[in-house]
């Protein structure tokens, strides 16, 4: 299980995203394979980061009765200022939330050139292809 900081309301937290985070996105509809996951962040970003850090700063802070102390409205906040701070932050929140549920693996996906739309689908595919047995990796709870 991977983990980090971010500021959260002027203050530095931890977040962590383990099984606890997966079971609540999917909840949520998200599905638990790397295509769905992908296809979620790929349709809506900003609200699927949301929701990722959210459930992430709950997963290192109380669980479930953080999920009533704090608001997914919050982390658009959260994301701006990671945004202004430092623009590729964002980046590895993604990454740190993929590589936690899927593996280090999953970040070739991101690695390869792009030459147009059709390559998101084909990587989907290929993704599909080679993940549609694979569970989520052990997050040792």
């Amino acid at each position: 299980m991977n983990e980090s900081t971010i500021k959260f309301k002027g203050d530095e937290v931890k977040i962590r995203f383990g099984s606890w985070v997966m079971m609540n996105l999917e909840k949520k509809g998200w599905g638990i394979d790397l295509p769905s996951i992908l296809n979620r962040i790929s349709s809506n970003v900003y609200e699927s980061l949301a929701e990722i850090i959210y459930f992430g700063i709950c997963e290192t802070s109380g669980r479930s009765a953080k999920l009533s102390e704090i608001s997914i409205d919050e982390m658009y906040d959260v994301i701006d200022d990671m945004s202004k701070e430092d623009p590729g932050s964002i980046v590895k929140i993604r990454n740190l939330f993929l590589v936690s549920a899927f593996g280090e693996d999953v970040l070739k996906i991101f690695d390869k050139p792009k030459s147009g739309d059709d390559d998101v689908d084909n990587d989907l595919k290929e993704s599909k292809k080679n993940t549609s047995s694979k569970k989520l990796k052990s997050t040792g709870k």
